[in-house]
């Protein structure tokens, strides 16, 4: 209610100022009226429904929510409304669900559920839990020290598909079963399995529960129950450290035993000794088992009897009584003891166990010698004995517990035993045949480590007992511990299987490969030390496999030996907003990529590029898990070696010296050389680790490299921790190394050319100019030029200059270099073969080869020290082939990419194969390019060429730059 006269503003006056313009006050698409009258300056014009000074209040009968979104309103002639309900609502404003289970049962005391459209029938589901028993009074035992899995079975009885949740709840039922425990981390559950490790719950019994149910049908439930009993894994009593079997000992020198410092308790971080007691008995060992030949033994008590007693001296212990110390000269010398401990828990006398250790008293000075088992779990304490499962290997470890003076030496013998039944002993006899198969069952036989395979145990199966005593001798003392063997029944193979008979697996993986890979083998790892040696190979070799396989399968698309990725083609079709990574700015991709819904090769590249830089790393830190894991069960002379079609891999531990001229043959032509000189000392143990893969990583830089007809090769060379070692020789003496191809490599037959026709009157030589332009100058390739004449009883003259004419005559010496191609030194297959190495065509773009056929005066012979010169024009009386081919040798460096840099290419390179000459250790490759047939060049050709501004070459065609 504005007087407001119609006027215009604005610069050029075309912008209104009148109160419908300015306002627009009329609401729910009613029209404004400008009016002249003094008490309003417009008036709002209604649609049909609405009124109101500004058309504010509906009246309409049909509004948005009058059918409350389940149907569509539609307005009578009364000014009245009726709701066209959608399929599945009833009701004035489609407010109902029609129940379509109204006076339906289902059958099997199903629920019914009614959905929009129909309904759905549910019985609750079946729920199995995967235990040897499931019943309180027949308890699954569980070790303390053991993790275990529980998993179930789940079969849903539905019409139609529903939502379904687990939960898994565990309760203490030792008093009771009221009160469920939380099930935080590291407890882990899925829908249908529970994981618990190790010494997460408490000894004690323990409800285990699993219920499933529908979200929406709260009737649809069902459970499972299983009964476990956490029970002790046992403590292992050792008298001494690592639980050796037997010791020697000097008479004159007191002897402790400590059971409280050295036993262990797998179900807890380290073992509590005042939580037991401890009792103590000794007998003189090898005398019959009578009464009072084993003795308890008291504070201070003496014996005297030898019948009877142990020693004539004293001995004392702690208050606790967890060790014992026997005073000097208690022990007869030249007598062997046995001793034994019991312990009782104090709280609960049920758990017990027992120690022993063998004591062999002589007159000589001598020190403590801890023997152990390398893999703890491999060795089972049963008495004074340790169980041994006869297809393990066993490793042992040994040491001096308070080494003094210089060492000298270190020997291990083994003894085979039998039982004695009249004195409950073994007899020992000494292993004769050892140095009949030292490195081969043995190894370490002079080292603190040894090992024996598992073909001494099942190559003498008639043998139940076995000693392994280590010998340590210096200038003034001898030592010694063993342990003692029994050999246990090898475990019998299980059962699998699936129930019911026709059961699926159905897993959504939203990781790439080469992380599962990873994380199993880095499991692998940690695990290596509980894990005989064959089920880590086994293990290991399964993972080396998958992730070869893995790097393979990214990288054949990027060499383009394969069909690319189907979501790597997806992405290639869209635009993104996260190309700001450094294969982005390498590739130099700006514009292309914001081309929407256009699929390119560029696109494709950067994002299989981007996937194979993760597998790239993901595959290293794979690779060097499982050499960790296969690093812990070697002993020197001993080898891993993991040979497939997808993978070669091999893991040797050795001594320093054994470097010097090594040659590695993995397999197929490929070989590693390491020379006398390094930088290597003859101090420790190495291990050294090779690896051969059918195909070398793509560069992340497309197009500079042509690898992908090479396979890939690495070495390294591992200290004692597994930690890897810098080599570097000098160029005088580089490692070498043979890097086969593709065996399915097809060679590219020769270019004939008919010299026979050609006269030239101006020229002595036939000229042929070679293309070896790189797209990056820093990466350097070898010249390799075939010639075959069609009479092989003639010799030629080739002479050759790097971007430009080569001329020789009596007047003129303007070469890089000759060769004279005789008859006498044809290979077998007839043909004439030179090399460039890659220091000599670094940088060039191109080299024009002259060839010329000698004459019957000129004498071919590969001891001239300068070519034959003449000025008569060439003249050939045989035509001849031509072929030529670069190679290379490449490194990876921390960037994924590959260098050539400190890399030199051996004349002994082929088709097959490519020889490399390196200073240095590292993944290495080699490249093969076929150079397209050399052009020939007539006269003319010659003087553009030398008139030509040689930087206008581009994308590698060199003969089109020079319009030839």
């Amino acid at each position: 209610m504005h007087n407001k006269r119609l006027t215009a503003t604005g610069i050029n006056c075309n912008t209104s100022n009148s109160s419908c313009d300015l306002l627009k006050p009329c609401q729910n698409h009613g029209t404004c009226i400008n009016t002249q009258t003094d008490n309003d300056c417009y008036v709002c014009l209604c649609a049909t429904g609405f009124n109101g000074t500004h058309c504010e209040f509906d009246h309409r009968p049909c509004k948005s929510q009058t059918c409350l979104g389940h149907g569509e309103c539609h307005e009578t002639l009364d000014l009245s409304f009726f709701c066209l309900c959608h399929d599945g609502w009833t009701g004035v404003h489609c407010e109902s669900m029609i129940n379509f289970c109204d006076n339906f049962t289902c059958l099997n005391n199903g629920t019914c559920r009614s959905s929009s459209l129909n309904y759905t029938c549910c019985s609750p589901p079946s729920v199995r839990l995967a235990m040897e028993s499931n019943s309180f009074g027949n308890l699954t035992k569980v070790r303390r020290n053991d993790e275990f899995f529980i998993s179930a079975y789940i079969e849903l009885f539905c019409m139609d598909s529903i939502e379904v949740v687990s939960q898994w709840t565990i309760a203490n039922c030792t008093k009771n079963c009221s009160s469920s425990m939380s099930l935080s981390h590291p407890i882990i559950t899925t829908f249908s399995e529970i994981y618990i490790p190790a010494k997460k719950l408490e000894y004690g019994i323990y409800e285990v529960k699993l219920t499933v149910s529908s979200v929406d049908i709260p009737m649809v439930t069902a459970s499972a129950v299983g009964y476990i009993e956490i029970i002790p894994t046992g403590i292992m009593v050792n008298l001494i450290s690592n639980g050796t079997s037997m010791i020697t000992h000097d008479s004159q020198q007191n002897l402790t035993l400590d059971p409280g410092r050295f036993s262990e308790d797998p179900d807890e971080n380290e073992f509590n000794s005042t939580k037991w007691n401890y009792t103590y008995y000794c007998r003189i060992h090898d005398l019959p088992v009578t009464a009072g030949s084993s003795v308890l033994m008291n504070d201070n008590d003496e014996i005297s009897s030898p019948n009877c007693s142990c020693f004539t001296g004293q001995f004392s212990s702690t208050e606790s009584r967890s060790s014992v110390t026997i005073t000097a000269n208690s022990l007869v010398v030249n007598r062997t003891y046995q001793f034994m401990v019991n312990i009782t828990h104090r709280a609960n006398s049920y758990f017990q166990a027992s120690g022993y250790l063998l004591v062999k008293v002589e007159n000589a000075r001598s020190q403590m010698v801890a023997v152990g088992c390398v893999i703890a779990t491999m060795c089972s304490r049963k008495g004074e004995f340790q169980y041994i499962n006869p297809n393990t290997q066993l490793a042992l470890f040994s040491s001096l517990m308070n080494q003094t003076g210089l060492l000298n030496n270190i020997t291990w013998n083994v003894y085979t035993g039998m039982m004695n039944s009249s004195s409950d002993t073994q007899k020992w006899s000494l292993f004769t045949n050892m140095n009949d198969y030292r490195d081969i069952w043995f190894f370490g036989a002079n080292r603190s480590h040894f090992t024996a395979t598992n073909q001494l145990f099942l190559t003498y199966r008639s043998i139940k007992f076995w000693r392994f005593e280590v010998v340590y001798i210096s200038m003034a003392e001898k030592s010694s511990s063993a342990l003692h063997f029994e050999i246990n029944q090898p475990p019998k193979p299980g059962i699998c299987s699936i129930t019911p008979s026709n059961g699926t697996i159905t897993t959504k993986f939203t990781m790439l490969a080469s992380s599962k890979c990873r994380d199993m083998a880095i499991t692998l790892e940690s695990m290596a030390r509980m894990v005989s040696s064959d089920d880590v190979k086994k293990i290991g070799n399964q993972l080396v496999q998958c992730a070869a396989n893995v790097l393979s399968a990214v990288n054949v698309p990027l060499q383009q030996r394969g069909t690319i990725l189907e979501l790597d083609l997806n992405r290639s079709s869209a635009t993104s907003n996260d190309y700001d990574d450094d294969i982005y700015l390498n590739l130099n991709l700006n514009g292309i990529f914001m081309k929407e819904n256009e699929p390119s090769y560029e696109r494709n590249f950067y994002h299989q590029k981007r996937t194979a830089n993760i597998v790239v790393k993901q595959v290293a830190e794979t690779l060097v898990a499982i050499t960790n894991a296969f690093n812990i069960h070697l002993n020197v002379g001993q080898n891993m070696t993991v040979n497939t079609t997808s993978v070669f891999t091999s893991l040797e531990k050795t001594l320093v010296s054994s470097l010097s001229n090594k040659r590695i043959t993995p397999f197929e032509g490929a070989q590693i050389h390491l020379p006398l000189s390094s930088n290597l000392t003859e101090s420790d143990t190495i291990s050294v680790w090779s690896l051969m893969q059918p195909l070398a990583v793509a560069s992340a830089t497309p197009g500079q490299v042509n690898t992908s007809l090479s396979t890939m090769i690495s070495l390294s060379i591992l200290d004692s921790h597994g930690k890897e070692i810098s080599i570097h020789t000098d160029n005088e003496n580089p490692m070498e190394f043979f890097i086969p191809r593709d065996p399915n490599l097809i060679v590219p037959p020769m270019a004939l050319y008919n010299a026979t026709l050609i006269h030239d009157a101006k020229h002595q030589f036939y000229f042929h100019m070679i293309n070896i332009t790189q797209s990056n100058v820093n990466l350097t390739v070898s010249l390799h030029i075939e010639m075959r004449p069609r009479n092989r009883s003639r010799n030629y003259l080739m002479i050759f200059r790097f971007d430009g004419q080569p001329q020789l005559s009596t007047l003129i010496n303007n070469i890089d270099d000759w060769s004279l191609l005789c008859s006498s030194n044809i290979s077998g297959d007839g043909i004439h073969k030179y090399f460039i190495n890659n220091n000599r065509t670094a940088k060039h773009r191109f080299v024009i080869v002259g060839l010329r056929e000698l004459n019957t005066s000129e004498v071919c012979s590969n001891k001239s020290l300068t070519p034959p010169i003449t000025d008569q024009p060439f003249n050939f009386s045989a035509d001849y082939e031509l072929r030529t081919f670069t190679s290379a040798c490449y490194y990876l460096d921390s960037n994924n990419n590959w260098q050539s840099d400190g890399l030199l290419v051996g004349p002994m390179t082929d088709h097959y194969q490519t020889q490399c000459f390196s200073t240095h250790l590292s993944t290495f490759t080699s490249g093969y390019s076929n150079v397209p047939n050399p052009v020939l060049l007539s006269n003319d050709r010659f003087g553009h060429i030398q008139n030509s501004c040689l930087s206008f070459y581009v994308d590698g065609n060199i003969v089109n730059a020079l319009n030839l």
